[in-house]
């Protein structure tokens, strides 16, 4: 099973808090080990991949910011509570000379999670992880919105394979 929700609640002019809650979860109870399917699948980013963010979500894992992927870990409910706020640095609205390109805004962020891991194997994990970053929108062609971001994050439980890493990232929603 896969659940997630998400609100947006303004603050102030044009900023934004965006509370999220996403869970995954099995509803086998017998069987459950690392070499059957029918399992969650807590991930960390790939630390090989620069413009991984491990926010990933899919009906077969979720993704967990801040932390490494040294393998997937095997669970049999893994929830994930995330506060994010958006707040707008500098409205930029042009482009420039001639080249088919409209730069619109930059905006920054700041993200707290909270990751729960019930295991297969037995036992709870808790890993909280914070970080932030700064988006610049943009629009080419007069039709493709392209987002550039650089976020940075940082695992609070560094036994865990918590770490602090920079990552770049390119985001398009669509051509029309």
């Amino acid at each position: 099973y896969l659940a997630t929700y998400t609100q947006y609640i303004p603050v102030g002019d044009h900023s934004v808090l965006k509370p999220k809650i996403r869970w995954i979860g099995s509803s086998r109870t017998a069987g459950l080990d690392a070499g059957n399917r029918f399992f969650s699948i807590a991930e960390g980013r790939s630390t090989s991949n620069l413009f991984d963010r491990g926010t990933q979500t899919s009906l077969g894992k979720l993704g967990i910011r801040g932390y490494a992927s040294n393998g997937s870990l095997a669970a049999r409910n893994v929830g994930i509570a995330s506060l994010e706020y958006h707040f707008p640095l500098w409205n930029i609205f042009r482009g420039p000379g001639t080249l088919p390109a409209f730069i619109e805004q930059a905006h920054g962020f700041v993200f707290a999670d909270g990751n729960y891991i019930q295991r297969v194997a037995g036992g709870e994990r808790f890993l909280p992880s914070v970080g932030g970053g700064l988006s610049l929108d943009s629009h080419f062609f007069g039709y493709v919105p392209v987002k550039f971001n650089v976020e940075y994050q940082n695992g609070l439980k560094k036994s865990e394979f918590g770490d602090d890493s920079i990552f770049f990232s390119i985001e398009s929603n669509g051509l029309f």
